[in-house]
């Protein structure tokens, strides 16, 4: 029987009935590298990390092979935590699109995150993880799911960043600095702001004895997610595969797996992650013993599939999806909208949230012009804008339309399009355009004029400058302005006080070759 899952996003009952297992401290984890391995997790095994493999059924190669350092050595289990618990925290916590350097922190706060009394030995002990981090390269042939909903291939040599201690010149001369920096290498930056990402209890994860354990809920939560996504009894792992990605060696004897895995069970069976697991022996391709190895979700991971379903409603939340699954999808989807799905992610608003977005606009044009007004507004603020990603969310559901002064590359298209173009009809057809965005602002302009006192509009102003500038306190007091009268005349409009000619009934009205351009 198949054991109660949440049915809706606002589950009370089972959020309630689950309390004690909710997660206290959550983080977002990227779904495109951190499935594939970096750090050997043994206390003393040399592991050499390299995947090969191919896509069930096509000719596609998935690889991936990691050079440790010859100086600083392999990155080992401190090198994971600090990655996983410090490195990915700040990630998390930065706005988007993500900025290319980031503060960690000095080596006594790195030290207390990671639970560690801070000596001399063990300053000497993180500076060697963070640069057996930063030197291990990586080459990789893989794809991965973005947030825009396409496959992406990804064929690179790299490292993911480099690292600053106090007292060093950070890159760009920005400055000295006063902690530890990473300074995220162009590669990893670039996917690390496409790819989806995934949620994680990060207290449950910290307060897990090693790394190995870990590492086993940092893998396991995506067959965990999926199972309960699509109300299956048991998730599956296929024990070859995780030995890979953990990474960790393989045995072939079913006395042999059993103890291993056991030993990396044991926490969370009682932790209650997992409520019971069984085994099921298969043959790999090379005919070599594997196991199905199956797990019950726990009460655990089933609060926290409530917990972040109903708190994460416009994030993507990747579930347990093969790497041949991925490749067998086709490559870039076909939705006409993907274009504008993408150009919102750039801009950090998440896959779910822009496709919303997109959909909601039925002039794509338009859209185009208030992105481009976007970018100019963050660009010319005078202080950091803290959440650029909710300002331009804002920009498109309130249609924050730029004024007719700032021209847009659309428009001035237009106005080249009807300057050089040769045909005839296209030239009349696009002075039409321009001219009936110009009586539209006019029939505005006109409507405040003649039914507006100024001391009314004064009133209307000022209540919305104060609920712009709550929003919005770095931007610089003219931009404020510019949005403030934009607002005003859109809530005019749709209340529906300003009535419009259809743009047919206006071209009727209208003798286009006797129309000049307007932006010229």
């Amino acid at each position: 029987m198949t054991p109660q899952q949440p049915n809706e996003v606002n589950d009370s009952e089972l959020l309630e009935k689950l309390g004690e297992y909710l997660p206290v401290n959550t983080m977002r984890v990227e779904t495109a590298l951190s499935r594939f391995p970096i750090h050997n997790l043994t206390k003393n095994d040399s592991i050499a990390i390299r995947i090969n493999q191919r896509a069930q059924g096509t000719e596609t190669e998935i690889s991936w092979s990691v050079s440790p350092s010859r100086d600083y050595g392999e990155p080992r289990q401190l090198a994971y935590r600090l990655d996983t618990l410090v490195i990915n925290r700040r990630i998390d916590e930065a706005p988007r699109p993500l900025p290319r350097l980031l503060r960690l922190g000095s080596l006594r706060e790195i030290g207390r995150e990671l639970g560690t009394a801070m000596s001399g030995q063990q300053s000497d002990a993180i500076k060697q993880a963070l640069y057996q981090n930063a030197f291990a390269g990586i080459t990789a042939k893989i794809s991965y799911k973005s947030a825009d909903g396409r496959i992406r291939r990804f064929e690179k040599g790299f490292t993911r960043y480099s690292v600053y201690f106090a007292g060093e010149e950070l890159p760009n001369e920005v400055g000295t600095a006063d902690a530890v920096y990473i300074y995220l290498n162009e590669d990893y930056w670039q996917v690390l702001n496409s790819a989806v990402f995934r949620p994680l209890d990060y207290e449950y994860q910290k307060g897990l004895p090693a790394g190995a354990h870990q590492r086993f809920y940092e893998l396991v939560s995506f067959a965990m997610f999926g199972a309960l996504s699509r109300r299956r009894e048991e998730a599956k792992v296929v024990y070859s595969d995780y030995c890979l990605r953990a990474p960790q060696t393989r045995y072939l004897t079913r006395a042999q797996v059993q103890k291993q895995m056991f030993k990396i069970h044991r926490p969370h069976t009682a932790a209650g992650y997992i409520e019971k697991l069984r085994y099921r022996q298969i043959t790999d391709q090379e005919g070599q013993p594997d196991w199905e190895i199956y797990y019950t979700p726990g009460p655990r991971a089933r609060a926290q599939y409530a917990f972040f379903k109903n708190r994460q409603k416009n994030e993507v939340i990747e579930v347990s999806r093969p790497a041949e699954e991925l490749l067998l999808s086709g490559g870039a989807s076909e939705d006409a909208d993907a274009p504008h799905v993408e150009e919102l992610v750039k801009r950090g608003i998440s896959g779910a949230r822009a496709r919303r977005l997109v959909a909601a606009v039925s002039a794509k044009d338009e859209l185009s012009d208030l992105l481009e007004w976007g970018d100019y507004l963050v660009g010319t603020a005078k202080g950091k804008i803290r959440n650029p990603a909710g300002f331009y969310i804002y920009v498109i559901e309130e249609k924050v339309l730029p004024p007719a002064s700032f021209e847009t590359t659309r428009v001035r298209s237009l106005r080249f399009a009807a300057q050089e173009k040769a045909d005839h009809d296209r030239a009349r057809r696009v002075r039409l355009e321009l001219a009936y965005e110009d009586y539209k602002r006019g029939a505005v302009e006109q409507y405040i004029a003649e039914q507006l006192s100024p001391e009314e509009y004064g009133r209307m102003a000022e209540a919305k400058r104060k609920d712009v500038r709550r929003l919005f306190k770095d931007l610089p007091e003219q931009t404020i302005s510019e949005i403030v009268q934009q607002g005003i005349r859109n809530d005019f409009i749709h209340a529906g006080k300003v009535l419009f000619m259809s743009s047919g009934e206006f071209a009727a009205s209208r003798n286009p070759d006797q129309l000049m351009l307007i932006s010229i």
